[in-house]
Protein backbone atom coordinates (compact mmCIF):
# COMPACT_ATOMS: atom_id res chain seq x y z
CA UNK A 1 0.00 0.00 0.00
CA UNK A 2 1.41 3.25 -0.92
CA UNK A 3 0.45 6.82 0.60
CA UNK A 4 1.22 10.08 0.29
CA UNK A 5 0.13 12.28 2.84
CA UNK A 6 0.74 16.49 2.89
CA UNK A 7 -0.71 18.75 5.53
CA UNK A 8 -2.59 21.62 4.99
CA UNK A 9 -3.33 23.99 7.55
CA UNK A 10 -5.30 21.72 9.70
CA UNK A 11 -6.20 19.50 6.95
CA UNK A 12 -4.62 15.85 6.15
CA UNK A 13 -5.12 13.73 3.22
CA UNK A 14 -3.75 10.39 2.48
CA UNK A 15 -3.93 9.11 -1.48
CA UNK A 16 -3.84 5.70 -1.32
CA UNK A 17 -3.02 4.09 -4.92
CA UNK A 18 -5.74 1.46 -6.23
CA UNK A 19 -3.51 -0.47 -8.20
CA UNK A 20 -1.51 -1.63 -5.52
CA UNK A 21 -4.85 -2.24 -3.08
CA UNK A 22 -6.63 -5.75 -2.91
CA UNK A 23 -10.10 -5.69 -3.54
CA UNK A 24 -10.91 -4.90 0.15
CA UNK A 25 -8.76 -3.17 2.38
CA UNK A 26 -8.49 -1.60 5.76
CA UNK A 27 -7.15 1.65 6.72
CA UNK A 28 -6.02 2.39 9.98
CA UNK A 29 -5.39 5.95 11.07
CA UNK A 30 -2.94 6.11 14.18
CA UNK A 31 -3.99 7.58 17.22
CA UNK A 32 -7.37 9.29 15.75
CA UNK A 33 -9.36 7.56 18.93
CA UNK A 34 -6.37 9.62 21.28
CA UNK A 35 -7.78 13.04 20.52
CA UNK A 36 -10.04 14.71 21.63
CA UNK A 37 -11.39 16.13 18.47
CA UNK A 38 -14.19 15.81 15.84
CA UNK A 39 -13.30 14.35 12.52
CA UNK A 40 -14.99 14.62 9.35
CA UNK A 41 -13.51 11.69 6.74
CA UNK A 42 -14.27 11.68 3.24
CA UNK A 43 -13.55 9.24 0.73
CA UNK A 44 -13.70 9.79 -3.03
CA UNK A 45 -13.27 7.40 -5.92
CA UNK A 46 -11.16 9.18 -9.31
CA UNK A 47 -11.61 8.35 -12.32
CA UNK A 48 -9.13 8.95 -15.17
CA UNK A 49 -9.98 12.29 -15.97
CA UNK A 50 -10.16 13.60 -12.16
CA UNK A 51 -13.66 13.79 -11.25
CA UNK A 52 -14.07 13.05 -7.70
CA UNK A 53 -17.08 10.87 -6.56
CA UNK A 54 -17.92 10.64 -2.92
CA UNK A 55 -17.91 7.12 -1.88
CA UNK A 56 -18.30 7.97 1.72
CA UNK A 57 -18.95 11.58 3.71
CA UNK A 58 -19.59 11.74 7.30
CA UNK A 59 -18.11 12.42 10.63
CA UNK A 60 -16.86 10.34 13.23
CA UNK A 61 -17.91 11.17 16.54
CA UNK A 62 -15.34 10.06 19.09
CA UNK A 63 -17.24 10.92 22.19
CA UNK A 64 -20.29 9.15 23.77
CA UNK A 65 -23.57 9.58 22.76
CA UNK A 66 -26.52 10.51 24.62
CA UNK A 67 -27.78 8.50 27.29
CA UNK A 68 -31.37 7.81 28.06
CA UNK A 69 -32.89 9.64 30.45
CA UNK A 70 -32.68 9.24 34.24
CA UNK A 71 -35.70 7.69 36.09
CA UNK A 72 -35.93 7.88 39.83
CA UNK A 73 -36.30 4.41 41.09
CA UNK A 74 -36.56 5.45 44.88
CA UNK A 75 -36.93 9.08 46.64
CA UNK A 76 -36.09 9.09 50.29
CA UNK A 77 -35.69 11.95 52.65
CA UNK A 78 -33.50 14.32 50.84
CA UNK A 79 -31.89 11.27 48.93
CA UNK A 80 -32.97 10.34 44.98
CA UNK A 81 -32.10 6.93 43.75
CA UNK A 82 -31.36 7.16 39.59
CA UNK A 83 -31.05 5.02 37.18
CA UNK A 84 -31.07 5.01 33.29
CA UNK A 85 -29.32 2.88 30.51
CA UNK A 86 -26.21 3.90 28.96
CA UNK A 87 -25.66 5.66 25.65
CA UNK A 88 -25.73 3.29 22.61
CA UNK A 89 -22.29 4.45 20.54
CA UNK A 90 -19.69 4.97 23.55
CA UNK A 91 -17.80 6.75 20.89
CA UNK A 92 -15.04 3.44 21.05
CA UNK A 93 -14.38 3.68 24.33
CA UNK A 94 -14.96 2.32 27.63
CA UNK A 95 -17.08 4.63 29.44
CA UNK A 96 -15.79 5.53 32.91
CA UNK A 97 -18.64 7.12 34.32
CA UNK A 98 -21.03 10.12 34.54
CA UNK A 99 -22.06 13.51 34.88
CA UNK A 100 -25.42 14.31 36.20
CA UNK A 101 -26.87 17.91 36.31
CA UNK A 102 -29.98 18.16 38.31
CA UNK A 103 -31.92 21.98 39.72
CA UNK A 104 -35.44 22.78 40.19
CA UNK A 105 -37.49 22.45 37.65
CA UNK A 106 -38.81 25.10 35.36
CA UNK A 107 -35.52 27.07 36.81
CA UNK A 108 -32.93 26.54 33.97
CA UNK A 109 -30.09 26.37 37.03
CA UNK A 110 -28.59 23.33 37.49
CA UNK A 111 -25.38 21.87 39.71
CA UNK A 112 -23.62 19.11 38.27
CA UNK A 113 -21.89 16.37 40.09
CA UNK A 114 -18.74 13.69 38.69
CA UNK A 115 -19.58 10.33 39.10
CA UNK A 116 -16.68 8.11 38.86
CA UNK A 117 -18.16 4.80 38.38
CA UNK A 118 -19.59 2.54 35.36
CA UNK A 119 -22.73 1.86 36.40
CA UNK A 120 -25.84 3.73 35.08
CA UNK A 121 -27.21 3.75 38.40
CA UNK A 122 -26.28 6.04 41.38
CA UNK A 123 -28.08 7.83 44.30
CA UNK A 124 -27.42 11.30 45.16
CA UNK A 125 -27.72 12.64 48.47
CA UNK A 126 -28.65 15.66 50.51
CA UNK A 127 -30.05 17.09 47.28
CA UNK A 128 -33.62 17.43 47.76
CA UNK A 129 -35.51 19.96 49.66
CA UNK A 130 -39.05 19.41 50.86
CA UNK A 131 -42.02 19.82 48.50
CA UNK A 132 -39.78 21.27 45.41
CA UNK A 133 -39.53 19.37 42.10
CA UNK A 134 -36.22 18.58 41.00
CA UNK A 135 -35.35 17.33 37.42
CA UNK A 136 -31.95 15.44 36.25
CA UNK A 137 -29.97 15.06 32.90
CA UNK A 138 -26.83 12.76 32.96
CA UNK A 139 -24.13 12.47 30.45
CA UNK A 140 -21.54 9.67 29.65
CA UNK A 141 -17.54 9.89 30.23
CA UNK A 142 -14.42 8.12 28.48
CA UNK A 143 -10.96 8.78 28.14
CA UNK A 144 -12.13 11.02 24.73
CA UNK A 145 -14.06 13.06 26.97
CA UNK A 146 -17.58 13.99 27.83
CA UNK A 147 -20.49 13.45 25.63
CA UNK A 148 -23.91 15.27 25.46
CA UNK A 149 -26.56 15.67 28.58
CA UNK A 150 -29.40 13.10 28.21
CA UNK A 151 -33.30 14.57 27.98
CA UNK A 152 -34.06 15.91 31.34
CA UNK A 153 -36.43 13.46 34.16
CA UNK A 154 -39.86 13.63 35.10
CA UNK A 155 -40.00 16.00 37.80
CA UNK A 156 -38.82 14.18 41.34
CA UNK A 157 -40.24 15.66 44.50
CA UNK A 158 -40.49 14.30 48.10
CA UNK A 159 -43.47 15.17 49.32
CA UNK A 160 -42.09 14.78 52.81
CA UNK A 161 -42.25 18.40 55.21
Amino acid sequence: MERERSNHSSLHYISLLRSRLPARSVLTIPRLADSPLNFEIQMFRSSADCVHRPLLNGNVDLFPGKPDRPVAVRVEGTSVSLEWAEPDDSGGHVITGYVIKFGVADSNQYETKDVDIATASHTLAGVLHPQTPYVFAVAAKTAAGQGPFSDLSDPVQNYRG
